[in-house]
């Protein structure tokens, strides 16, 4: 099993009444318009790059460079039902670099983690995630459904461009 993986998480679509979809950026932007009361489960990243906490941090960081992510979810389970445990980003693996002089040797994901990490619910009001980022200090944070599963990941810069064109 291959411990760095790119996972498209598929949202429910009120109009399918069966098949999961992708929720579009036309779809957002018609939500906007009309007024909707969105949240953060409407304008999470579904396609990210997800990490399991006993992978070292080398690959980590190798992951990082070779993605187009700024961030990569640290899940502690299985690809299918991932639960997401925090977020890693160039900045974690910079301050790791440092902290061992350079060497990433025999350290993994988990040992750079945050302690209690802000992990955001789907439903959470957008307002409300980011007063919560700012008051963290953090860019990123996972965003989870039900049960705690992992269904995206949100950063600040994205819910600041969607306060920016729902206002244009």
């Amino acid at each position: 099993m291959r411990p760095i993986r790119r996972i498209l998480v598929a949202v429910k679509d009120p109009a399918a009444k069966t098949l999961p979809a992708v929720l579009k950026v036309t779809q957002l932007a018609r939500a906007c318009a009309k007024g909707a009361n969105m949240n953060v489960g409407n304008i999470c990243r579904r396609d990210i790059t997800t990490i399991t906490v006993n992978t070292p941090l080398a690959d980590a960081a190798r992951a990082l460079c070779e993605g187009r992510d700024e961030a990569i979810v640290a899940i502690a389970s299985s690809v299918r039902q991932p639960t997401a445990v925090g977020v890693i980003t160039d900045r974690d693996i910079l301050r790791a670099m440092l902290e061992r002089g350079g060497d990433l040797s025999g350290s993994r994901v988990v040992d750079i983690l945050i302690r209690n990490p802000l992990v955001l619910s789907q439903d959470e009001g957008i307002e409300d995630a980011m007063s919560k980022l700012r008051a963290c200090g953090i860019e990123h944070a996972p965003v989870v459904g039900p049960g705690g599963t992992l269904c995206g990941a949100i950063s600040l810069r994205e819910i600041l461009e969607h306060r920016l064109r729902a206002t244009t």
